[in-house]
């Protein structure tokens, strides 16, 4: 989590004066540990996972994501 945040911050010093909004946002199809939660939460990034990003697919007509937990699970 803290290199996606360095990385985010270089792209934010990268674009300059130039960048109006920048919302940094992840996914994790199976959630976040809490110290990661934590350091989002403290650094303002938005975040969604795979419940909630079905939840939008649904609500725009579009099919939900694969259970990739159950594609690992039946390719083993």
């Amino acid at each position: 989590m803290e290199s996606l945040l360095r990385k985010a911050e270089a792209l934010r010093k990268a674009e300059g004066e130039d960048l109006e909004t920048m919302r940094v946002w992840f996914f994790a199809h199976d959630g976040f540990i809490d110290k990661a939660e934590y350091l989002m939460k403290e650094k303002g990034v938005l975040w969604s996972v795979r419940e909630n990003l079905d939840g939008l697919l649904e609500s725009v007509g579009l099919s939900c994501l694969p259970d990739v937990n159950a594609i690992n699970m039946k390719n083993k």
